[in-house]
């Protein structure tokens, strides 16, 4: 049951969810794929996260084995994937990949 509200009293966040609303105007140009030159193994503790460059966009890969605090930049997916499939820690790959 939700309560009712006066006039005067503020809606509280919950009671908003309902609302939708972009505050920057949402990107409608088509997305490019990044090209891929190989496969790499599907890992529990790879952080992958896109980067803007001016000849287009560029993933940078970073290694989360040590934890959060200390992550290991491994550089673009292309330089990552001999390092990762080289990899020898157990536990950390995904189920579909042993």
């Amino acid at each position: 049951m939700v309560p009712t509200l006066g006039p005067d009293q503020p809606r509280p966040a919950w009671s908003l969810r309902g609302a939708h609303m972009a505050i920057e105007p949402l990107d409608t140009a088509p997305r490019t794929p990044i090209p891929r030159q190989g496969r790499i193994r599907r890992c529990r503790v790879r952080h992958v996260s896109i980067l803007p460059a001016g000849d287009g966009p560029r993933v940078q890969v970073d290694c989360l084995l040590g934890g959060m605090e200390h992550p290991l930049p491994l550089g673009t997916m292309d330089e990552a994937r001999a390092i990762c499939n080289a990899c020898t820690a157990t536990t950390i790959w995904r189920a579909d990949e042993d």
